[in-house]
């Protein structure tokens, strides 16, 4: 994990996972990013693509693995089948919301831990200057949920990053391409490491999304919070469009199931 000194926004203090840590807010509109690379995108150059500030997260479909996403088998016009279904990739449109909300989110920056230790180190050996505790990246990004007008709804999530800036720096003009790369996450077995998807080495849960607040408001430096966990396995992160003719803010593309040939 990263280590750097944090200040910007404390979160307050949580037991999940088994110990007791202060989280806090390292801010910045860009933690997260795509799983699909660039020139794998149904369609990357579409204007009403947004930045990469605002993110979406095809929530419905977990056949296709974002650990596939770099073979050709499990974008575009082809799927990949198990004994259940098969998963295609297409570009979506307002029509697939009628029933359900799209999970699109606003990014705020990146989430930061502290032992319990450290952080009363502010009052026993640091009581009478300014101490910031030192943090720990955590890998899980901070966001804001949007409705499918694009205003926040005010409920705060984390996110577990799997994506990473790559070099040169990712571009801010989406009709041009991005550029990120996917962490190390596997053994050379193909196994998750042992501390993706944990907030800090010995959590004892894993998770993707979860749920931290129902607004950053109530997130208080010496208050606790829970962290209620929305989906374990890893789900595919989109880039967002806003549809013309509605005004929707949705995914710019969804994954969709169909029975397999028999």
């Amino acid at each position: 994990m990263h280590t750097e000194a944090v200040s910007e926004l404390f979160f307050g203090q949580s037991s999940f996972g088994g110990s007791l840590m202060h989280y806090a807010l390292d801010t910045g509109p860009k933690y997260l990013f795509p799983d699909p690379p660039y020139g794998k995108m149904i369609n990357p150059s579409d204007p009403d693509i947004l930045k990469d500030t605002v993110l979406a997260i095809d929530i419905d479909i977990n056949d296709c693995r974002p650990s596939a996403l770099d073979s050709s088998e499990c974008r575009g016009e082809n799927s990949i089948s198990n004994e259940a279904s098969a998963t295609s990739v297409r570009g979506a449109n307002s029509d697939d919301f009628l029933n359900k909300e799209p999970f699109v989110f606003f990014q705020i920056g990146a989430l930061c831990c502290c032992t319990a230790d450290e952080w009363m180190r502010r009052y026993t050996e640091y009581a009478d200057e300014v101490y910031d505790p030192e943090f720990q990246h955590t890998g899980y990004g901070v966001v804001v949920r949007l409705d499918d007008n694009g205003y926040p709804t005010g409920a705060v999530y984390i996110v577990y990053r799997y994506q990473e800036e790559a070099t040169p720096a990712v571009s801010d003009d989406s009709s041009k391409p991005a550029f990120w790369k996917e962490r190390d996450w596997r053994d050379s077995e193909g196994n998750e490491l042992p501390h993706i998807r944990r907030l800090y080495p010995g959590c004892d849960q894993k998770f993707f999304l979860a749920k931290i607040a129902d607004n950053l408001a109530d997130l208080e430096e010496d208050g606790q919070f829970d962290i209620q966990v929305i989906i374990e396995d890893r789900k595919t992160i989109v880039k967002a469009k806003r549809v013309r003719d509605t005004g929707m803010i949705i995914p710019s593309e969804i994954s969709t199931a169909t029975l397999p040939d028999t």
